[in-house]
């Protein structure tokens, strides 16, 4: 019954973007861009992720980016990475959006 009155109270979108693991990150990553993802302290586990953990990984991609209007949260060359490998970060992360529908 508590279940019940819980997922009436946050919608079962609320549930499935917080609970349910869904997302397998790592098929869509190389060995190098693990490898790449880990220079900017990011560890892709072998595992289903819920859409909430994916949009925190994500969040912390984004801190790298920028179009050229603003200035990034972090900069790459910091971490050791080129503009290139982080582009092939990002191609890999809009496969999952499109593959997802996120």
């Amino acid at each position: 019954m508590e279940n019940k009155i819980f997922n009436n109270m946050i919608g079962e979108d609320s549930i499935i973007y917080l609970y349910k693991n869904r997302i397998n990150i790592i098929k869509y990553l190389s060995k190098d861009l693990e490898e790449v993802l880990l220079k900017l302290e990011i560890k892709i586990e072998d595992r289903l992720y819920t859409e909430y953990e994916y949009d925190l990984i994500d969040e912390k991609i984004m801190d790298y980016y920028t179009d050229g209007t603003f200035e990034p949260i972090k900069l790459l060359s910091e971490k050791g990475v080129s503009q290139k490998e982080y582009e092939e970060i990002l191609n890999a992360f809009s496969k999952i959006v499109e593959d997802y529908n996120l």
